[in-house]
C-alpha cells in the first residue's frame, strides 16, 4: 500500500513538472518572439495586451487597461484586399509612438472615424481615435500601416501578460520555473542513485556469509563423504 501511494505521489509530481516545463516553454517562446514585433502571430491571429484606457468606452466592444484583445492579422501582401475594405467602427491596430515611457514603439488599436479614399476610390489612410470621452486626439493611418482588425477580448487577462514582461514577471513566470525544475531534477537523479547503490549492497555477499556457505559446503561434502565410507 506504501509503495502504491508513493508511486501515485511521483506520479502527480512528475505531471506537475511538466506542466511547469510546458508553461515555461510557451512564456519563454512568447517573450522572445514577442521582443522584436511586440506581437506572436499564430494562426493567422494575435492577441495584445491593453496598456491604456484609451479605448475605455460605452460601446460593446470597447475595452480597457489590463484587457487582452484578439486581432486577426492583416499585414503581408495577401491581405490588401481586406485592409483596403475596412469600414468606420471597425477598431485597427497599428504601429504607434511610445505611449508607455519605455522607449520603444508600442501597438495601438483604435476605432476607425472615417476612411480616406483617392479619387478613384481606393482607400489611401484610415482616421482613428479612441472611446474615451476624453480621447479628442485622431490619428490618421495609412492601410499599408496596419497590423490588424479587433475580433474580440478577455476581460483582465492582459494584465498578465504585461506583467510577464517586466523583470519581476520574466522572473516569476520564468527563471523561477526554471530553477525549480533543475533542483527536482537533481533531486530525482540523487535519489535514483541512492536507491541504486543500495540494492547493489543489500544483493552483494559479505566474505563472513561467503565463509559460511563455503563452511557449510564442506561440511555437507564431509557428510557425504563419510556415509560413502559405511558398510552396507
Amino acid at each position: 500500500m506504501k509503495k502504491q501511494r508513493k508511486n501515485a505521489g511521483e506520479i502527480i509530481i512528475n505531471i506537475i513538472v511538466v506542466i511547469i516545463l510546458i508553461f515555461t516553454f510557451i512564456m519563454t517562446v512568447n517573450i522572445l518572439l514577442s521582443a522584436g514585433k511586440g506581437y506572436v502571430e499564430l494562426f493567422g491571429g494575435t492577441a495584445v495586451a491593453v496598456k491604456t484606457d484609451s479605448m475605455n468606452g460605452d460601446k460593446p466592444d470597447s475595452f480597457k487597461r489590463g484587457d487582452l484583445i484578439f486581432v486577426k492579422i492583416l499585414e503581408g501582401k495577401e491581405h490588401i484586399q481586406e485592409r483596403q475594405g475596412l469600414e468606420k467602427g471597425d477598431i485597427i491596430t497599428y504601429v504607434s509612438a511610445d505611449v508607455d515611457g519605455d522607449g520603444r514603439e508600442d501597438i495601438i488599436s483604435h476605432r476607425i472615424i472615417s476612411v480616406n479614399k483617392s479619387m478613384t476610390g481606393t482607400v489611401l489612410s484610415y482616421t482613428v481615435k479612441g472611446d474615451h470621452p476624453q480621447a479628442y486626439d485622431t490619428q490618421t493611418i495609412s492601410s499599408a500601416a496596419i497590423i490588424g482588425v479587433y475580433t474580440g477580448k478577455a476581460a483582465g487577462l492582459g494584465n498578465f501578460s504585461l506583467f510577464i514582461h517586466t523583470p519581476l514577471g520574466f522572473g516569476v513566470a520564468v527563471v523561477l520555473p526554471s530553477v525549480l525544475i533543475v533542483i527536482y531534477c537533481v533531486y530525482v537523479v540523487i535519489k535514483n542513485f541512492r536507491e541504486a547503490r543500495g540494492e547493489t549492497a543489500g544483493s552483494a555477499i559479505t566474505d563472513e556469509q561467503k565463509e559460511k556457505i563455503r563452511q557449510e559446503i564442506l561440511a555437507e561434502m564431509a557428510k557425504e563423504k563419510l556415509n560413502d565410507g559405511e558398510p552396507k
